[in-house]
């Protein structure tokens, strides 16, 4: 071992010139595997490494520091965490007073745990944010222990100058998966994080050997949880004759009216819907159209004494919710008014359309700018064109005002009452509302009232406001416009038709092409911000890539800081004006030819070229 150390600082200088050459390179890989050979290195860069580091590239990783997302505080109450615990705390009893740390992770890299006792070793972890809560996935901090092996799928090692970013370079991490023991999927990882200068192949090892002991628990404790949701299905199909169907992660159940009534394609569509139920925790009631008629389910969680165990859903059909003609199949166009036609989208709108004309409240939830009050907007027209829409909006929300006002329309309207923002209204004006809101649902077969909608950002919504949520029969999840992407291609016509009505202007294949690989962190308000600045600039009538702003020219994922934004704006800007020559650009920029190539790269310039 001790030898292994003694070789391990010149290899390592050997790896760290390989990595800078690689990252001063236009051809990457061939220049880290050219630097290591020009220096006379006994090893060569390993295959694993480079092609991590072609993958941090390709996503545009800093490598001139750590940058880690904060996603909040994790979810501990998992059987990974439960099952996982008791061996994490052996391994660092086991290794008490040395200076490795014990981290356990989710599937997608965020932190859930870490154990160490070594004082010097602790600071340097929180230096870089090597803590519960965040993320350490290879798109966010580039090659390390922890995001390489859920890449690969695999036990790696990853030792000082291997990291893709400077700040992990005095750090060896090595990293195992644990995986399901049924259906044999990864569910998170074990890393074993210390000094570059004291790695050791045992460190891999001992990761992979515990994270195996892992996942016997883990299977000793999945017995339990079929145990339970199996008891859960039982007593379901005691109750009743409908079609009830069971399922979690690992196991899927159905009784014979569920086998005998629902064609495969609705079996897959129920078993869609359960799994959001999963990853809630909440029962539901929601309306679903199959292949010949709506459905109404009602899913309930299951649960054990580890943890969530899956889901039971109740199937039926005899339940006086729609008129089958009046809503609109899977693979129409679902809301006059609403523009967008990919099958996200046409399902989200029938989902909110099927949720409204059921008559109970109808909550809509999604990222700012995804369009919710659109949708509620949308579902009012088609249904009751002729009747008023009453929007509230609980940032401006007042204890007595505001609050008079929303009585009055839930008391004396026959159309339609939106409550937007949920997730903004005062904590001290709950209490009322929720009051209001039940006083309306309890004299409901009373006399004709308005139908309610309500929009909110998230379900999470802090203590207290549960009960409200649970007031609302229907939940649907607005999806952002990032996971519709074809969706631009109806959404952008619209949104020129509103910036010059008078002076028409369209948007070329080629500029289309840079707005669909976007990622519009504000939805439909930055796309319309990009659209506006395109069109003052644009002269002929057709928008071309130049037109753009230079975030748009820029596919990176990162959020880069300011100093970064004019940088990367001053580039792009730079390179449109001198029509794609790199060189010419870095000479007016006052840059080397490696540095812009560098800049290039890691700003995601792209000019269509």
């Amino acid at each position: 071992m001790e030898h292994s150390r003694r070789h391990l600082v010149p290899a390592q200088r050997l790896v760290a010139e390989a990595r800078e050459h690689f990252l001063a390179s236009e051809e990457g890989a061939a220049g880290a595997a050219g630097a290591a050979g020009a220096a006379g290195a006994a090893v060569d860069v390993r295959a694993a490494i480079l092609d991590s580091w072609r993958r941090c590239q390709d996503w545009n990783v800093s490598a001139d520091r750590v940058e880690v997302r904060y996603v909040g505080s994790a979810n501990l109450d998992t059987p990974l965490v439960e099952n996982a615990r008791p061996q994490l705390q052996q391994l660092a009893d086991l290794l008490s007073g040395e200076p490795v740390s014990v981290i356990l992770t989710d599937v997608d890299g965020v932190v859930l745990g870490r154990f160490t006792d070594d004082g010097a070793l602790r600071r340097k972890l929180d230096q870089v944010n090597l803590a519960p809560g965040f993320a350490y996935a290879e798109r966010d901090v580039g090659t390390n222990g922890i995001g390489t092996a859920l890449q690969r799928n695999s036990t790696v090692a990853v030792i000082g100058n291997e990291h893709y970013a400077d700040g992990l370079a005095d750090l060896a991490c090595f990293g195992a998966p644990i995986r399901n023991p049924v259906s044999r999927k990864t569910v998170g990882l074990l890393d074993l994080t210390t000094w570059h200068r004291a790695a050791t192949p045992l460190l891999a090892a001992l990761a992979a050997k515990t994270a195996t002991c892992i996942e016997k628990t883990l299977l000793a404790a999945a017995g339990q949880r079929e145990l339970a949701l199996l008891r859960q299905y039982h007593a379901t199909c005691r109750r009743t004759d409908r079609p009830v169907l069971a399922t979690n992660n690992d196991v899927m159940m159905m009784n014979e009216a569920a086998r005998l009534t629902l064609a495969p394609e609705d079996q897959s569509l129920l078993l869609a819907q359960a799994a959001e139920t999963i990853e809630s925790g909440r029962p539901r009631t929601l309306f679903v159209e199959l292949t010949d008629t709506v459905a109404q389910l009602e899913c309930t969680p299951a649960w054990s004494e580890t943890g969530l165990a899956g889901c039971v859903v109740t199937v039926r059909f005899d339940t006086p919710v729609v008129d089958l003609g009046a809503v609109p199949r899977r693979g129409e166009v679902t809301i006059p008014g609403l523009a967008g036609s990919s099958p996200t989208w046409k399902r989200c709108c029938g989902d909110a359309l099927r949720g409204y004309r059921s008559g109970g409240p109808l909550l809509l939830v999604g990222e700012p700018g995804v369009g919710k009050l659109a949708i509620a907007n949308a579902v009012h027209r088609y249904h009751a064109p002729e009747r008023f829409v009453d929007v509230f909006d609980a940032r401006a929300a007042t204890a007595d005002a505001w609050l008079h006002h929303v009585r009055a329309a839930l008391s004396t309207g026959r159309g339609t009452v939106v409550l937007r923002h949920l997730d903004l209204l005062p904590a001290e004006i709950l209490p009322n509302l929720l009051a209001e809101l039940r006083s309306v649902a309890e004299h409901s077969g009373d006399r004709p009232g308005p139908r309610l909608v309500a929009t909110t950002r998230t379900l999470d919504l802090g203590p207290g406001f549960d009960e409200l949520l649970d007031l609302f029969a229907v939940t649907v999840t607005v999806p952002p416009l990032r996971q519709r992407p074809d969706d631009l291609r109806d959404i952008v016509p619209v949104l020129l038709t509103r910036l010059r009505p008078r002076d028409p202007v369209c948007c070329s294949p080629r500029a289309m092409n840079y707005l669909l690989r976007g990622r519009w962190p504000g939805n439909v308000a930055d796309l319309q911000a990009a659209l506006s600045c395109a069109a003052q600039k644009c002269r002929s009538g057709v928008i071309q890539p130049q037109d753009l702003p230079p975030d748009c020219r820029a596919v990176g994922r990162r959020t880069l800081t300011p100093l970064e934004s004019i940088e990367r704006d001053a580039i792009v800007n730079s390179l449109a004006a001198t029509n794609g020559d790199k060189l010419a650009a870095a000479k007016e920029l006052q840059m080397s030819r490696a540095t812009i190539y560098r800049k290039i790269r890691r700003y995601a310039i792209d000019l269509g070229r």
